[in-house]
C-alpha cells in the first residue's frame, strides 16, 4: 500500500476522532462510533486536553510505513470483516481496520506506537489451526476445545472456548471464553468472558457445581477468592492448550481506554436525562473494574494453584506476567490439577471440526 493512499486513511481517522465521531462506509447509512482520541505528531500536540488518549507519534513516514504493512496483513487476516461490515468498498474496509487498530491500543501503547503496531501485525501473522478438537474426558464428560479467529474491532485476533458434553443427558456446558493472540512465543491475553451466562442444562447444572471444588484451601478473605471457578478452570484449560504448542510465557494488559470512553459516550448518545448519564457512567465504570480485575487476578490465583509458576505485575506498562515453564508435580487433591490433565489423556486427534 502506497504512504500516499496510507496518509489519507490515517489522516481522516484522526480528524473525525478529534471531533468525538468516526464514520465508516456507506455515507447514508455509515457504521459510527462515538470514539474521541488525539494525535502527537512529532512534537505538534492536536489537542490541549490531556483527558483524551493521546498516540505519541515521533516519525510520521515511518508510522505510515508500520501502518501499511498492518493493513496489507490484516486484509488478509481479516478478510470475512470487509462483508460482514458491508465494507467492500476497498479504502472503507482499511479504514476500519486502521481505526480498530488504534481502538485496541493501551496507554503504553499510545506512547510505544511503533512497537504497538509492530506487534500486532506480528500477531495476525501467526496462524492457529482453528476448528474443535475433541482432547479427552473427565468425569464421564467428553471434553472439547474451540479455537477460532474474533473479528476485527475485538481486542484479539483468536478465541479459545473448553466445551464439555454430557452423552447421558446430552447437554454441553460451555466454559467462559479466552480471548488471545501470540507473538515472539508469548500469549497475549485480552480478555475471559463468560459469554453463556445462562445454561440451565444437566451439564451445567453438575459442573458448575463441580467445579466450586477448585476453592478448597484457599482463604476466603484473599481477592483470589473471587474468581470465578469457571473462569479459572476455562484458563486453566487454556493454559494447558498453549503448553501443547511450547508456550509458556502469557500477559495480559486489559485495559483499552478508547474501547472503555466509546462504549461510554455511546450509551450517553440514548441517555434523555442527566440521571440517566450518571447511571451509565457508574454502570460502565463498574463494568471495566470488574473485567480488569478479572483477569488480572485470574493470572494470579493460577499462580496460587500451580507450584512454580510465576505471576507479577510491571508497573509501567500496567501488564500482568505469567510464566508456566516451571510448573512441577503437586499432591494436592484440587481438581484443578485433574482439570489441567485433561489434554494428557488422549495426545491423538479424535475429531475435529472446522469452526468458522
Amino acid at each position: 500500500m502506497s504512504d500516499l493512499k496510507t496518509y489519507f486513511i490515517t489522516s481522516k481517522i484522526f480528524k473525525q476522532a478529534k471531533n468525538g465521531l468516526v464514520k465508516i462506509g456507506d455515507e447514508k447509512y455509515p457504521w459510527s462510533f462515538y470514539s474521541k482520541f488525539f494525535s502527537k505528531i512529532e512534537g505538534i500536540d492536536t489537542t490541549s486536553n490531556s483527558s483524551y488518549p493521546t498516540f505519541n507519534i515521533p516519525d510520521y513516514p515511518k508510522f505510515l510505513e508500520l501502518v501499511g504493512e498492518y493493513l496489507k496483513t490484516a486484509k488478509c487476516f481479516y478478510s470475512r470483516d470487509e462483508a460482514y461490515f458491508d465494507l467492500e468498498n476497498n479504502t472503507d474496509f482499511e479504514e476500519k481496520l486502521f481505526f480498530d487498530l488504534m481502538v485496541n491500543a493501551t496507554p503504553a501503547d499510545m506512547q510505544n506506537i511503533f512497537s504497538y503496531i509492530k506487534n500486532r501485525t506480528e500477531m495476525i501473522k501467526v496462524e492457529l489451526p482453528t476448528g474443535k478438537q475433541q482432547i479427552g474426558t473427565y468425569n464421564g464428560f467428553d471434553v472439547t476445545q474451540i479455537v477460532s479467529k474474533r473479528f476485527s474491532n475485538l481486542e484479539s485476533p483468536y478465541r479459545f472456548i473448553p466445551e464439555f458434553y454430557d452423552p447421558v443427558s446430552r447437554t454441553t456446558f460451555t466454559l467462559p471464553t479466552v480471548t488471545f493472540g501470540i507473538v515472539n512465543g508469548v500469549a497475549q491475553v485480552g480478555a475471559i468472558q463468560n459469554e453463556n451466562k445462562s445454561q440451565p442444562n444437566q451439564a451445567s447444572k453438575k459442573l458448575d457445581r463441580h467445579f466450586r471444588k477448585v476453592n478448597k484451601d484457599v482463604d476466603t478473605e484473599d481477592i483470589i477468592y473471587n474468581i470465578s471457578p469457571n473462569a479459572l478452570v476455562s484458563f486453566t484449560m487454556f493454559v494447558s492448550y498453549l503448553k501443547s504448542l511450547g508456550v509458556t510465557k502469557i500477559t495480559t494488559t486489559p485495559f483499552q481506554p478508547i474501547r472503555y470512553n466509546t462504549q461510554k459516550h455511546g450509551k450517553y448518545a440514548h441517555a434523555k436525562t442527566p440521571e440517566e448519564i450518571v447511571q451509565i457512567s457508574e454502570e460502565v465504570d463498574r463494568n471495566q473494574f470488574n473485567a480488569t480485575n478479572k483477569v488480572l487476578y485470574t493470572f494470579l490465583r493460577f499462580a496460587h494453584h500451580f507450584e512454580g509458576s510465576e505471576a507479577y505485575f510491571e508497573d509501567n506498562t500496567e501488564t500482568m506476567h505469567l510464566s508456566t515453564a516451571n510448573i512441577t508435580e503437586s499432591t494436592s487433591d484440587n481438581i484443578i490439577f485433574d482439570i489441567a490433565n485433561i489434554g494428557n489423556q488422549r495426545p491423538e486427534i479424535l475429531q475435529t471440526e472446522k469452526v468458522r
